[in-house]
């Protein structure tokens, strides 16, 4: 009995590998070290000399535009034409303050359904019901 479980444990191990298998990727291992690397496109695009004087012209054309552009000061719009700065920031104060101000809630509003519908209930009329609440009804 203890024959029969032995050979079928036996026959559950992993088969060996082939012997020459560790020669083989030695030697591959070997030969893709002994290759020059290849460089990737980042390192071809820093090293390429025609892609090195069209960043070189780049700079100088901005850096001569840069010192030939006159700067001259430019007089404010606002003061040109006459209007305060003050009187338009409080203009524009006063417009965000409008916008931004939320309204006070009317307790007694009703929603436009709740009209619509107290209005059928009232009258009866098929009409004033909208297709929604004619489904729902």
């Amino acid at each position: 009995m203890t024959s029969d479980r032995d050979r079928l444990l036996d026959a559950l191990k992993p088969p060996q590998p082939p012997p020459e298998l560790r020669d083989r990727s030695l030697r591959a291992a070997t030969d893709v070290l002994r290759r020059s690397p290849v460089p990737d496109r980042w390192t071809r695009i820093w090293e390429s000399r025609p892609l090195r004087l069209a960043w070189a012209a780049a700079v100088a054309g901005l850096l001569v535009a840069n010192t030939l552009i006159p700067t001259t000061p430019r007089p404010a719009p606002a003061t040109a034409q006459g209007f305060s700065l003050h009187h338009l920031s409080q203009a524009a104060e006063d417009e965000i303050r409008a916008i931004a101000t939320m309204p006070r809630l009317d307790l007694n509003a009703r929603s436009l359904s709740g009209v619509v519908s107290a209005a059928a209930a009232r009258t009866g009329a098929e009409e004033t019901q909208s297709p929604n609440q004619k489904e729902n009804a």
